[in-house]
């Protein structure tokens, strides 16, 4: 058996791109969540704006500001990501960036070291876009668990009118 660093390559590839998908598939709830905890509580407050006490500003927001780290953190997370690497002859903004005809000379002139070369790269590129994802996802979650407790405590308060 043969060791092919190409196809190693490309499996690894594959994997960083399935980090990446995992990093947005973890952020399909958390901007709704925030979104309607920021809109409720917001709206809980404009109506309480009279009778509201100190301990519901209080509440409210100490649920606000986790509440706007992880959503601030989602929007980081989902936001497209590219390492653009204008040489590539593998990552999308590195292909249109040639004209199709010296694109298709490229790909006829190379080597299969330089294949393996842009292909390292690749999978360096990803695994640091695939990283920066998860640490935005991952803080954008941590936020948003410190964040429910203190909403719902704000959201009890607002409701019942105790301070």
């Amino acid at each position: 058996m043969t060791f092919d660093r190409t196809a190693l390559l490309e499996r690894n590839l594959d994997r960083q791109i399935a980090w990446t998908r995992a990093s947005d598939a973890k952020l399909a709830l958390v901007l709704p969540i925030n979104s309607a905890m920021l809109g409720v509580l917001a709206a809980q407050l404009a109506q309480a704006q009279a009778t509201a006490g100190p301990h519901h500003w209080a509440f409210a927001l100490a649920a606000s500001v986790p509440a706007l780290v992880s959503f601030f953190s989602a929007v980081m997370a989902a936001l497209p990501r590219t390492r653009t690497r204008t040489e590539s002859c593998i990552h999308f903004t590195g292909v249109a960036e040639h004209a199709p005809e010296r694109f298709h000379d490229r790909m006829r002139d190379l080597t299969e070291e330089e294949h393996f070369e842009h292909l390292a790269a690749e999978v360096h590129a990803s695994a640091r876009i695939a990283r920066e994802k998860m640490i935005h996802a991952r803080r954008a979650y941590y936020a948003l668990f410190i964040a429910l407790p203190f909403w719902v405590a704000a959201i009890y308060l607002l409701n019942t009118g105790r301070s």
